[in-house]
């Protein structure tokens, strides 16, 4: 799940032709929250948690040391310099994520002029092959057998886009599964690998 907010503007930077200067929330001395909501989590599953965070530095010749807080546990900081738009990922622990609101804070280290935005906060963790709002994009393995549950209308369309070139629709019925319909498709198996001589 990806928080992009495009709420300020920031005129002083030079940020090339192919973006704009809008951004998120601003990060100073004083924590700022920023929600994500989490659904579908399987707490479960043994996949790793991550969070990716991304701040464009808004003052320039400043250093910026941000700490990140993930639900009131310390999970690290991000350091850099002056104008520049940088990422980290860091490893959330599997416990910390909740189905529901979950939040990132995050609070200037360096003072008054350490003053950053937030461009975007990407959180990924195990979903449930469970629609959200009747949409669910998910990645298994070749040949096997997918049920997705959670849809609210009998019309479900399932694609597989493994090969940008040659979209396929999977066929599978809806069924009605208590207050919300299901779907089982069948992916197609891995083609054999080319053997040129």
């Amino acid at each position: 799940m990806v928080r992009e907010d495009r709420t300020t503007y920031v005129a002083t930077l030079l940020n090339g032709e192919d973006k704009d200067n809008f951004f998120g929330a601003a990060v100073t001395s004083e924590p700022v929250d920023q929600t994500l909501t989490v659904s579908n989590y399987v707490n479960t599953s043994a996949l790793p948690v991550s969070l990716d965070v991304t701040l464009q530095g808004a003052t320039d010749g400043q250093a910026h040391r941000v700490s990140v807080v993930f639900n009131g546990a310390s999970i690290g900081e991000m350091e850099f310099t002056g104008q520049a738009n940088v990422t980290n990922t860091f490893s959330v622990d599997s416990s910390l994520v909740t189905d529901g609101v979950n939040t990132v804070t995050l609070t200037a280290l360096e003072g008054d002029n350490d003053v950053s935005v937030v461009q975007s906060i990407a959180l990924h963790y195990p979903h449930a092959y469970a629609a959200d709002q009747n949409w669910l994009r998910a990645t298994t393995n070749a040949g096997s057998v997918v049920h997705i549950t959670g849809f609210t209308t009998p019309q479900i369309q399932i694609f597989d886009i493994t090969n940008s070139l040659a979209i396929q629709q999977l066929a599978g019925a809806a069924v009605l599964e208590g207050s919300t319909y299901s779907i089982t498709v069948a992916v197609r198996p891995a083609l054999p690998p080319v053997v040129h001589f």
